[in-house]
């Protein structure tokens, strides 16, 4: 659990969801004037937008190494295709 945590995408993904969904939280609400909607809303809301941004933060640290393995000759060596089956 700690480990998870250390994860600097996973941290930077919770405290800028968390800070983005109160003010679009308040959004919804001023426009609806209702709790449950707005709790719906932005619950459901950030959860995608929070698996969305990690998936891309990963995506960036991993960069490098994917489009080494893209692009290496446009082949895959046995052991990277074992490695994916």
């Amino acid at each position: 659990m700690k480990r998870l945590f250390k994860d600097k995408a996973l941290q930077k993904t919770v405290t800028y969801r968390i800070a983005a969904g109160l003010g679009g939280a308040l959004i919804v609400w001023l426009f609806t004037g209702n709790i449950t909607a707005t709790a719906g809303a932005s619950i459901a809301g950030e959860a995608y937008r929070s698996g969305i941004y990690f998936v891309h933060e990963k995506w960036w640290e991993n960069k490098e190494a994917i489009t080494e393995i893209i692009t290496k000759d446009n082949h895959v060596s046995d052991e990277e295709h074992e490695a994916f089956n």
